[in-house]
């Protein structure tokens, strides 16, 4: 099967020649690198959340992709070779094109987990665990020092916030609860968190068309290379792909950017990151912009526009590749559940709980802490407690 000498689209990488041997095994090894960051998160219980487990996907497929690529690097350039090895391309090329989609949906998640965070009033942000949660990390030991002296309340080691303090609480299975101190009242913001919610709905509808489009568009672009009706069609699923990547990029920081400026709750220092791993990101995707506008006659020719020169193999290994990789570190870098206050799984719920679903969980709660033999019992709580059983007050000084 020869190719069409008119019109080919141009490979995002080019045709893997000896020159992508090198750079391709350093790719790979470089993604395969990223596992044992991605595991020592996982393990340690105050960095667990599966808000990046996509990124995960992304990190074991480009291992994969560049090992593949690096394996097909020194096959000869000729028809028969490219032919032997067409649906490998396709794989490559499909897979490649669709880097950033993975990275982006996760980054929609944490957009929309601190947009959510910066809804709840001061009263309704204590019902919610994952923003008590920054009061038990360690900032350092000379604050639990300066705390223990200077409060008259019992201060705990765990929480040792300068901005946290420790007192009782009726809902407290242990007799005692975190609560956040605030220079003002924030009021609480139900229908804003609402729209937050269903418009990550939306993105997510949108991240299934680029996906759907990308995948269409790019596993069919080598093996209808010789149909220019179906050619120009999966070049223009490739765009409408793309576009709306991009489109949906630059939506969430202008939601961002939005919300910097009007919600004073919003947590700032992670909406740097997310400014930070959106440029990464949107220098990769201006990149496949720019290939994709490329013809060529052959796909393994050395024609400029085909991708196969030095010059085009270093910009695609350093602006197509490497903004990627870094994106994903620094998502492993830093404690995501700590900075983005995520905690285990980020915000999942369809909509706020109703006061007979939060007084359930709470009881749920009460019973789990009850089985681990913890702390301070009411008589109210007692007879709430399912199952049939009963159990005794503790009783303490």
């Amino acid at each position: 099967m020869s190719q069409n000498p008119s019109r080919l689209p141009a490979l995002l990488g080019g045709y893997p020649i000896k020159e992508d041997l090198i750079p391709s095994i350093i790719c790979s090894a470089l993604y395969v690198a990223l596992l044992p960051l991605f595991f020592y998160r996982l393990i340690r219980k105050t960095s667990r959340t599966t808000v990046l487990f996509t990124v995960l996907a992304h990190i074991v497929e480009r291992s994969i992709v560049f090992g593949l690529r690096a394996a097909i690097s020194p096959e000869p350039r000729s028809d028969e070779g490219f032919n032997e090895s067409a649906g490998l391309m396709e794989y490559l090329q499909t897979t490649l094109f669709m880097g950033i989609v993975p990275i982006s949906q996760d980054l929609a998640m944490l957009v929309r987990t601190i947009l959510v965070n910066a809804t709840y009033g001061s009263e309704a942000a204590k019902e919610i665990p994952r923003l008590q949660e920054q009061a038990l990390y360690s900032e350092s030991e000379s604050d639990v020092e300066n705390a223990a002296k200077s409060s008259p309340l019992d201060w705990r080691e765990d929480a040792v916030s300068l901005k946290t303090f420790q007192m009782r609480s009726a809902w407290s299975f242990s007799g005692t609860t975190v609560v956040q101190e605030e220079a003002e009242e924030y009021p609480d913001h139900p229908r804003l968190r609402f729209l937050f919610r269903r418009t990550h709905t939306g993105m997510l509808f949108i991240f299934l068309v680029v996906f759907i489009t990308g995948l269409i568009g790019n596993c069919r672009l080598i093996l209808q290379r010789n149909n220019p009706v179906e050619l120009r069609e999966n070049e223009i699923l490739r765009y409408v792909s793309a576009s709306l990547s991009v489109a949906v990029l630059l939506f969430m920081n202008v939601a961002v950017i939005w919300a910097r400026s009007t919600m004073p709750r919003l947590n700032k220092n992670a909406t740097r990151y997310i400014f930070l791993i959106t440029a990464l990101l949107l220098i990769s995707a201006i990149y496949r912009f720019t290939v994709m506008s490329k013809h060529t006659t052959a796909y393994y020719s050395f024609e400029s526009s085909a991708q196969n020169q030095l010059s085009a193999k270093v910009l695609f290994y350093l602006i197509g590749i490497l903004p990627e990789w870094l994106a994903v570190l620094v998502c492993l870098s830093i404690n995501v559940r700590r900075v983005f206050q995520t905690g285990y799984d980020g915000d999942t719920r369809w909509r706020d709980e109703t006061p007979a679903e939060k007084e359930r969980r709470l009881l749920r709660e009460k019973e789990k802490e009850l089985k681990k033999g913890n702390g301070l019992i009411t008589v109210p709580v007692i007879s709430k407690l399912s199952r049939g059983r009963f159990v005794l007050p503790l009783i303490s000084s």
